[in-house]
This record gives C-alpha cells, structure tokens and sequence, in this order.
C-alpha cells in the first residue's frame, strides 16, 4: 500500500510541475515576442534617425562646399556680381 501511495503522490507531482512548466513556457514565449516586437519598432526608429542625419549631413556638406567655393571666388579671383546688366537686343 505504501509503494502504491508513493508512485500515485509522485505522478500527481510530475503531472502538476508539467502543467506549472507549461504555463511558465507559454508565458515566456510571449514575453519573448513582446520583446522582440519593441525590438524591431526600435530599430526602425533608429534606421529613420540615422538616415535623415545622413540627410542633413550631405545637405550641410553642400552648402558648405558651395559657400566655401563663393568665398574662394570673391577672395582669391575677385570676382563679384555684376553692378550693371547691359541688355543685347539682336
């Protein structure tokens, strides 16, 4: 009788842990989706912001260039706008 109540008190045991285990494995499972779905949303918001920076870089290394390129212009070879505009009538 002994033996009978210990295998008996060992399977409710086991089936109980394997049904606690269960829970614990579905709810893992969706926290691991959860994160997973922050994940992507992150990066994709950091792609955003590392493409338009990239954006305002070559934006702002145009305008350097060309500013840099008038100053030279004015400076070294002198040129500067014309003060009056003669018009050609052909």
């Amino acid at each position: 009788m002994l033996k009978l109540f210990t295998s008996r008190s060992i399977r409710v045991i086991l089936a109980v842990l394997t049904i606690i285990l269960s829970f614990l494995t579905i709810i893992w499972h969706n926290q691991n989706r959860t994160l997973y779905q922050q994940d992507n949303s992150e990066r994709q918001n950091r792609q955003i912001i590392v493409s338009k920076q990239k954006q305002l870089l070559s934006e702002f290394s145009e305008q350097t260039s060309a500013e840099t390129t008038y100053k030279k212009a004015v400076k070294k070879l002198r040129m500067q706008q014309p003060v009056k505009i003669r018009r050609l009538d052909l």
